[in-house]
């Protein structure tokens, strides 16, 4: 669409007084040697590389997708050629899904994943890349580490033999970890929030009650930066099995530079039922609190 503002349009136009330097590389799925040349002697010349890569809008959709996740190949040589130069790099990558990306993310230390950011993307996508406006974003489903941990959600039941590292027959893959890449519910801003320890008032809750469950936050930046925190409850026994976590709450917050503040999840017999016409079972509760499924402090509490 012509209308569409391009990364290259919407980025030359942020630079300012800087020197854009602009090499194709390669097609979505086509491309050849001179064009692999090119982008290597344009990323020597630069300071910093914003390398893009991706699907496009037909790889994946509505009753149709290529089976590989991964990025096309032609596009795997590029990312490889560009990184043997050992200049500093951008990786954006944008899809409508989900990509296996293992190899690229031991290769960049900077990748931000847009998905399909429709006609203004690439103003969005200069926005954040010159730090005009912070990733506030968080992962609705995972990102895994190889094609065969698919199916993978952050919901899986429990196995009879859940993962142990120090336990060889448990549940594993021999040749990768058993943790998604990029979890549900991650995402990276600029600065960082600090979780504390998680208390948990009363420790027990009676039918019709709810217990409280709190943490300190901390930002020791020297700039605002905004976090969403999220709540995940698990019911280690139940009449049938239940995840071994789930999404129950979320909190969107702003620390100012320096600031610590302790926030608060009620939780009522409405987050610990597995749906609207449940209900509840006895026991013990398992709460965890963190910036993604993936990175959680965790206590408990009873069930009366």
């Amino acid at each position: 669409d012509d209308s569409a503002v391009s990364a290259l349009a919407a980025l030359s136009a942020a630079a300012g007084n800087a020197r854009i330097i602009f090499a194709p590389g390669c097609g979505i799925d086509t491309g050849d040697r001179q064009q692999l040349d090119e982008a290597e002697r344009a990323a020597e010349q630069a300071d910093v590389v914003i390398l893009i890569v991706g699907e496009s809008r037909e790889m994946s959709g509505e009753a149709a997708s290529r089976v590989d996740i991964r990025l096309p190949k032609c596009q795997r040589k590029l990312a490889k050629r560009i990184f043997k130069t050992g200049k500093p790099v951008v990786l954006v990558s944008i899809s409508g899904r989900p990509l296996e990306l293992s190899k690229e993310a031991t290769r960049f230390p900077a990748m931000l994943h847009a998905f399909a950011p429709g006609m203004e993307g690439g103003n969005a996508l200069a926005d954040l890349i010159f730090g005009d406006a912070a990733p506030l974003a968080k992962l609705a489903m995972g990102f895994p580490r190889a094609v065969g941990q698919l199916p993978m959600t952050y919901r899986e039941h429990p196995s009879g033999r859940p993962f142990d590292p120090g336990n060889p027959y448990t549940s594993r893959y021999l040749d990768c970890g058993n943790d998604a890449l990029f979890p549900f519910g991650h995402g990276l801003t600029y600065g960082a929030v600090e979780i504390g320890t998680m208390t948990i008032s009363p420790s027990s809750m009676p039918a019709g009650g709810q217990v409280s469950a709190s943490v300190e936050l901390a930002n020791h930046g020297p700039a605002p930066v905004t976090e969403t925190v999220q709540l995940y409850l698990r019911d280690p026994v139940a009449s049938f099995s239940r995840p071994v976590k789930e999404l129950r709450g979320y909190q969107r917050v702003t620390l100012a530079a320096g600031e610590s503040r302790t926030i608060s999840f009620e939780i009522t017999d409405a987050e610990l039922r597995p749906n609207s016409q449940a209900a509840v079972e006895p026991g013990e509760f398992v709460v965890m609190i963190g910036t993604s499924s993936g990175k959680l402090r965790e206590s408990r509490f009873w069930r009366i």
